[in-house]
């Protein structure tokens, strides 16, 4: 089975293999005699017609990344900064599901649950499917979104992270499916450091054929 050119992207491949009757042990070698780098993941040898689910762990905190079955499949699952179950990513990429969730407790400054701000949860699923940015593919986030300095952001374990003062923007480069009237962004923000001074995010909107408008979220000072 030859390796073909993937562009950068993980492709499942499968091979059938006749054995001869009686066969005892089987040897499975891989080569690459071109110039390019060649990755393998997931070697899976099985008996045809067999039924396979894989499954990848985090291993900081033991919990279930993502499943493949023998056909090549894959889901992930989303976790929010407290490791909670945030939403599920089918088997062609789209995002299925978004699940969110609050708790009273955490949402007070003082600890001691709210009456007026209770327990909340909130389940939505995409009728036209999603993204859900890991930035765990290297720099193929980049091709959906454009920065205004590159060198102002880096990407760490499942984040996007911006610790200098220059302000700068970050763009949606994807494009929308025709017939889409509304369009939802989730962005869930963590403090590297203590922010003494405060801070802001500026949210733009922008079409051909109306004006810009803009939306400010304010950072108090934070520990």
């Amino acid at each position: 089975m030859a390796f073909e050119e993937t562009n950068g992207q993980w492709q499942y491949q499968t091979s059938y293999l006749s054995l001869p009757a009686n066969c005892t042990s089987i040897s499975i070698a891989a080569s690459n005699n071109a110039s390019d780098e060649v990755l393998l993941d997931s070697v899976i040898f099985v008996p045809s017609g067999t039924e396979v689910t894989l499954l990848s762990w985090i291993p900081e905190t033991r919990l279930m990344r993502a499943s493949m079955k023998a056909s090549g499949a894959v889901s992930f699952i989303l976790y929010d900064n407290y490791w909670r179950s945030l939403g599920s990513v089918a088997a062609n990429g789209q995002l299925q599901e978004l699940s969110l969730s609050f708790m009273s407790l955490q949402g007070a400054n003082d600890g001691v649950f709210n009456n007026a701000s209770p327990n909340a949860g909130l389940t939505l699923q995409m009728g036209e499917g999603g993204n859900a940015e890991t930035f765990v593919d290297g720099g193929q986030w980049q091709s959906r979104w454009k920065t205004g300095n590159s060198s102002l952001w880096t990407t760490s374990f499942h984040a996007l992270g911006k610790t200098s003062k220059p302000m700068d923007a970050v763009t949606w480069q994807g494009v929308c499916q025709a017939g889409t009237q509304t369009i939802a962004f989730f962005v869930e923000f963590s403090l590297l450091a203590p922010l003494n001074d405060g801070a802001y995010i500026l949210f733009r909107q922008q079409s051909n054929d109306t004006m810009d408008t803009w939306s400010r979220l304010e950072l108090d000072k934070c520990q």
